[in-house]
């Protein structure tokens, strides 16, 4: 019974995949958690998604509030100029106001509100290309995969 409910569930969630993604042109991918499913069209994208997948509620934790703070205190204390580093430490809605964000350096920035932490955590596996050894290592143990 569980598994017809979850292929029923999986196969709309494919068939509305394909009517949104077809739709809206602008929408770069998202991510379908009841079937685990990544929608994306460019590999940047593809992973950002795909962060989206492994983050199971990790980028909802204190741990990685402090984790992302920390980081961007010792960035700014350092002054990083890294593309990497300066993007987390301009992360909207993580510690710098909307209005202050530099919307042009993501791909998907409304300064109305998008960002926070799942799109933070989201973002990082993106740019560290789903590789691990790319992700700052504060942020480490946060993306290993169960």
């Amino acid at each position: 019974m569980k598994t017809t409910i979850k292929l029923t569930i999986g196969i709309i969630a494919v068939i509305f995949a394909g009517l949104v993604y077809s739709s809206y042109a602008n929408i770069a991918g998202f991510y379908i958690p009841v079937v685990d499913m990544v929608v994306c069209h460019d590999p940047h994208t593809c992973f950002h998604e795909k962060g989206h997948s492994i983050d199971n509620g990790r980028s909802e934790t204190v741990e990685f509030a402090n984790a992302a703070q920390v980081f961007r205190i010792v960035a700014d204390t350092n002054n990083a100029v890294d593309e990497m580093s300066y993007r987390i430490r301009k992360f909207p809605g993580v510690g710098s106001d909307y209005e202050q964000t530099t919307c042009r350096l993501f791909i998907k920035c409304d300064p109305r509100g998008w960002g926070g932490y799942s799109e933070l955590y989201a973002e990082i596996y993106a740019m560290a290309e789903g590789n691990p050894e790319n992700i700052p290592e504060i942020f480490r143990t946060f993306y290993k995969v169960d």
